[in-house]
């Protein structure tokens, strides 16, 4: 990783300073694909502004009520201030310029327009992985709440590239969270209250270790969730094989069904954590729409859009605060769906998706009120299809599982008849098994090897 370092000076505290910034790196991100991290600390070494940009102009307002998104807010103190840029490849000089404002009128509305109720037991509909124009994404922050609405959404964890909202109090069902973008892949970081480098001395000398390890990096993130995005989607699908997989919280299954190679390296992914999961492994399956485009936009190969909630994830919470949805992922109160949502009874409601059952008999019932065709539901037991039941409109499958002994891992699937993903439940788990491997690159080679697949 790069890093380059430059620095100006604040002659005298101000109200408010207004900074412009472009480089000739700006002009190179349009041929090389060039992305950039920048962040600029103010003479105490705290982060007052950061940004991911490839070939625009950027510019940053900070005052005592007003920062950059994910940094903090205060007033404007003299002295030197740092502009710190970070890429995986060479970057070019920075060219900046610093200009001094008295007045820049007042921050943008909070508005809101969720429709889930705080407080209350119930699924939750959300997105656990989307872009703002604070990285790569098109949509700003304001617009959020309109597409919850639009898309029917209860939540959404904006998850920019190496960035971080705050301040996010005043919107309800927006939740922080962030991309961690490196060469060895993407982790999406939820609940996460600060990047690791909102510090600017401990930035330089976390950098500037000869031995730097992702081990490093770990021990610095204090997040409520861990995701391992896109795991097969290349070329950024996940590699770093020393990952410790009970590090990881969830695993993001299906991403993006409208990119271009998605239904592939999507499928691959299900395989996967099915695999996991019969291996004794507790990580809970999750969607992500890895939204960048406009809001109705489509890829140029796509048919349809990339929409914010396409996948959806639901969990069962006991509201729609953070902390609560958050609780229920970690237990595995979950399941993914493209446009369907899901009545599921599993024991006559004394179990959810991801728990432990004790006895010796399940029973599922399972129906949608979206279904308007002919779909299959797929018990699937230890990562293998044992039964399929055609779900028809207005109707219901059932399922009983006579449980022994042995350990088993119980999910369903839901698919239509091309076999299209329709939706995922996370599994309940029967007795307990010791997996025999720890880390991811482990994982992978026992999965290639059972499944016959070059990974």
């Amino acid at each position: 990783m790069y890093l380059k370092q430059h620095s100006f000076e604040m002659t005298k505290s101000r109200q408010t300073v207004k900074i412009n910034i472009t480089s000739q790196c700006m002009e190179l991100t349009k041929i090389e694909k060039l992305f950039v991290n920048l962040y600029v600390y103010d003479p105490e070494g705290n982060l007052r502004a950061q940004r991911l940009f490839a070939g625009e102009p950027v510019s940053f307002i900070l005052s005592e009520n007003y920062a950059s998104s994910g940094c903090r807010r205060g007033n404007i103190p003299k002295g030197t201030w740092q502009v710190i840029l970070l890429s995986e490849k060479e970057i070019p000089d920075l060219e900046y310029a610093v200009q001094c404002l008295v007045d820049i009128g007042q921050p943008m509305s909070t508005k809101t327009c969720i429709k889930g109720e705080r407080g209350k037991e119930a699924w939750y509909k959300g997105d656990f992985h989307a872009h703002t124009d604070l990285s790569d994404g098109s949509i700003k922050l304001e617009e959020v709440p309109d597409i919850l609405e639009k898309n029917r959404l209860d939540f959404i964890f904006l998850t920019d590239h190496n960035m971080i909202h705050t301040h996010l109090e005043q919107y309800r069902g927006i939740f922080s969270g962030t991309e961690l973008t490196l060469q060895m892949g993407h982790m999406n970081l939820q609940g996460l209250q600060e990047v690791p480098f909102t510090n600017y001395h401990y930035m330089l000398d976390f950098l500037k270790k000869e031995d730097l390890s992702m081990r490093d990096l770990l021990k610095e993130i204090k997040a409520a969730n861990l995701s391992i995005n896109h795991p097969f989607m290349k070329p950024w699908h996940y590699t770093y094989g020393e990952m410790p997989l009970d590090r990881i919280g969830t695993l993001e299954v299906i991403c993006d069904p409208t990119w271009k190679t998605a239904r592939e390296d999507n499928e691959l992914a299900i395989r996967f954590i099915r695999f996991l999961w019969a291996s004794g492994h507790k990580i809970t399956a999750i969607g992500g729409s890895d939204a960048h485009l406009p809001y109705g936009k489509a890829y140029e190969w796509a048919s349809t859009p990339s929409w914010y909630g396409d996948p959806a994830t639901f969990v069962y919470a006991k509201g729609l605060e953070q902390n609560h949805i958050l609780e229920g992922l970690k237990k595995g109160h979950v399941y993914i769906s493209r446009g369907v949502r899901l009545d599921l009874i599993i024991n006559n409601g004394k179990y959810l998706p991801g728990d432990r059952v004790r006895e010796r008999s399940l029973s599922y019932y399972i129906g949608s009120p979206d279904i308007t065709f002919n779909a299959y539901v797929h018990l699937i037991i230890n990562g293998k299809r044992k039964c399929t039941k055609e779900l028809k409109p207005s109707s219901v499958a059932n399922f009983r599982v006579r449980l022994s002994k042995d350990y088993k891992s119980i999910s369903l699937e839901v698919r239509d008849e091309d076999n299209q993903f329709l939706a995922c439940v996370n599994p309940v788990y029967y007795g307990r098994k010791s997996p025999a491997f720890t880390t991811w690159q482990q994982a992978i080679e026992a999965f290639s090897l059972q499944e016959g697949v070059r990974l």
